[in-house]
């Protein structure tokens, strides 16, 4: 939805003439900040986060991941199918897209508790990578031949490999994946040595205080990944590109690209790092919660960089006048 934001801010007028711009400067600028569909895509998702990291051990994997397929489907298939004039049906496009996203990173973060910790989540991590670069590409290759709107639709397919692939790739404890999160977690590697947890207060008997509590021994994990992402979104989206648009000082898109490269870089070190090194110090009983948690964080900070963008894009858009 981020790659096909310039494309769903048009009207339909602006389709047909292949005109965007409000300001009537020499900026290729939005009515609407791609900002806002930032934000569309950010919020709910953060809003699920929080409701799903409360309420999580009561409800189970499967009817977790049925969720994400539903609403991830009709994310694509309310935006392909409205027109672009009607903003609000697009933006409730794509926040179901917010939704589906959110949940499913939950979801499958919390699953790689279920298996020993060298196989944890770092394929998770590399996958999620993956996908956003090839997503972007596919996306990208699929508007240079067809519509916007027909490009979006055809990524109607992506909700079905994510069907194929929990039917057939989690073989291993697959009976687990349909009960909650804390419970199933008691049953995996019970040889696995916790010091300690004898004394901790179990998962299943705490209210949403004592779930808050928990939250402050990861507050140095979240601090580092807000101000990362935050951080790698204001930066290539203001110091350098911001420059660029008022001077055009860059001479080649291949230093935007490697920009945008080593800032990946930076955000997926600290990502993983935050990941294990919550896996490694917090205890077995407390670790999918914590996991989850701690992803709030990093949601919170492109949040944030996107109410950030709003009056950024306007003061460039009005540098064009």
């Amino acid at each position: 939805m981020i790659s096909a934001a310039h494309d769903l801010l048009k009207t339909d007028i602006d389709s047909q003439n292949n005109m965007t711009k409000r300001y009537g400067g020499k900026y290729d600028c939005n009515e609407i900040s791609t900002g806002a569909v930032l934000l569309a895509d950010v919020l709910p998702g953060l809003l699920m986060k929080f409701l799903i990291s409360a309420f999580s051990n009561r409800i189970s994997y499967a009817k977790k991941f049925i969720f994400i397929v539903i609403t991830g489907s009709l994310s694509f298939i309310i935006v392909s199918q409205t027109s672009n004039s009607i903003k609000w049906l697009i933006f409730t496009g794509i926040c179901c897209a917010s939704v589906s996203t959110s949940v499913g990173e939950l979801t499958f973060l919390s699953l790689t508790t279920l298996y020993p910790t060298n196989m944890s989540f770092f394929p998770y991590v590399i996958g999620s990578g993956t996908s956003g670069l090839l997503s972007s590409f596919f996306y990208a290759g699929l508007a240079s031949y067809f519509t916007p709107k027909k490009a979006i639709l055809y990524m109607l397919f992506v909700p079905f490999l994510m069907t194929m692939a929990y039917m057939l790739l989690p073989d291993h404890n697959s009976s687990l994946l349909r009960r909650s999160h804390f419970s199933a977690i008691k049953l995996i590697d019970s040889k696995e040595t916790e010091i300690n947890e004898k004394n901790l207060v179990p998962f299943e008997s705490m209210g949403l205080y004592d779930k808050f509590k928990l939250t402050k021994p990861l507050l140095k994990y979240m601090v580092p990944l807000f101000i990362i992402f935050y951080s790698e979104i204001i930066v290539h989206n203001t110091d350098v590109l911001f420059l660029h648009v008022i001077y055009g000082f860059i001479p080649s898109i291949t230093i935007v690209l490697i920009i945008t490269f080593w800032e990946g870089l930076i955000g997926g070190g600290c990502y993983v790092n935050a990941l294990n090194l919550v896996s490694i110090q917090i205890p077995k009983i407390y670790r999918e919660f914590s996991i989850g948690v701690t992803t709030i964080a990093d949601t919170i900070g492109i949040a944030l960089a996107g109410f950030t963008a709003l009056p950024l894009h306007n003061a460039i858009c009005r540098l064009g006048m």
